[in-house]
């Protein structure tokens, strides 16, 4: 009879053990590769959000825009007025006449008050003000530009005033 070894089980535990080790060992490489892949590509994703502002905070948009055409100075004008005094986003807001010229909201408005923007046509890209012609209050946010309120001058306008409003362009 042959003595069997005690270490004839250890040594086929050790070559099953070597066995997973090794593929644990080729495997790993390949895992933290795939990890370290998502890594960048979530920083990358989280950075192109903050760089472009999508995930920021949200703008408010101001509303409750009122409007008066004002004949009587010899220059037609037309008042905006928002009833807070001060334009919450006011470099984001536009004045924009019916051939899409638009100015800025804070170019329009008058000094020492915000929340007032005089529209005559003569000192801007703005059409001059003629009965008929529609202006309109624009956002531009992060994503999309939106109109905020649209006003049509149905007051009638002196010819002479469209005329000399005209000239001076």
């Amino acid at each position: 009879m042959v003595a069997e070894s005690p270490f004839e089980d250890a040594e086929e535990e050790e070559a099953d053990s070597n066995g997973y080790r090794e593929m644990a060992r080729t495997s790993f490489s390949y895992i933290a590769a795939g990890v370290l892949v998502l890594a960048a590509v979530a920083t990358a994703t989280i950075g192109g959000l903050v760089a472009s502002g999508v995930a920021g905070e949200p703008l408010e948009q101001p509303d409750g825009f009122t409007f008066r055409t004002d004949t009587d100075g010899g220059t037609p004008t037309l008042v905006v007025t928002h009833p807070a005094g001060v334009v919450p986003n006011a470099e984001r807001v536009y004045v924009v006449d019916e051939a899409d010229d638009r100015v800025a909201w804070t170019q329009l408005k008058v000094d020492g008050e915000d929340g007032v923007a005089r529209v005559t046509g003569r000192d801007s890209d703005l059409a001059c003000l003629e009965q008929g012609a529609t202006y309109r209050i624009v956002f531009e946010g992060r994503t999309a530009t939106d109109t905020l309120a649209a006003h049509e001058i149905t007051q009638p306008i002196a010819t002479a005033d469209v005329g000399a409003c005209e000239s001076d362009e």
